[in-house]
């Protein structure tokens, strides 16, 4: 039931518009984040993770964001996600999900629930004003 009430909660992208290589099977969520994220920032999640990481998220603020899949060997856009629709993707084992806010001057907002132990998944902001470089 509760997988059924999350991917309700989730405002999903149409199954096309997600690489099938991200597709989100059926699978419990440990934890639950409402993230703000400062203008021209990015939001990454994972990274280090040994097993797939699957995150659903809404996005919850006024503003469009960015949800990419980033490895060593580069980025994969996953989708643009405009104010309340919402995604549903897993990142392969170290894959790292990357959410950007698009707006140089709003602030962008996502509740994501995601299945990792939070011990095992690092967050952190990366560009303009976070103290590291994009």
């Amino acid at each position: 039931m509760r997988v059924a009430l999350s991917a309700a909660l989730c405002l999903s992208l149409a199954a096309a518009a997600v690489p099938a290589a991200y597709a989100a099977p059926a699978q419990l969520f440990y934890s639950t984040s409402n993230t703000s994220i400062p203008p021209s920032q990015s939001f990454l999640l994972g990274g280090d993770q040994r097993r797939p990481l699957r995150v659903i998220g809404t996005n919850t603020g006024p503003v469009a964001v960015d949800v990419a899949a980033v490895t060593a060997s580069g980025e994969t856009l996953i989708a643009r996600v405009a104010p309340g629709e919402g995604f549903n993707a897993v990142f392969p084992r170290e894959t790292t999900a990357r959410i950007t806010n698009l707006s140089s001057d709003a602030v962008a907002r996502v509740q994501v629930r995601f299945s990792a132990d939070t011990s095992a998944v690092g967050m952190r902001y990366i560009g303009p004003g976070a103290g590291t470089a994009d």
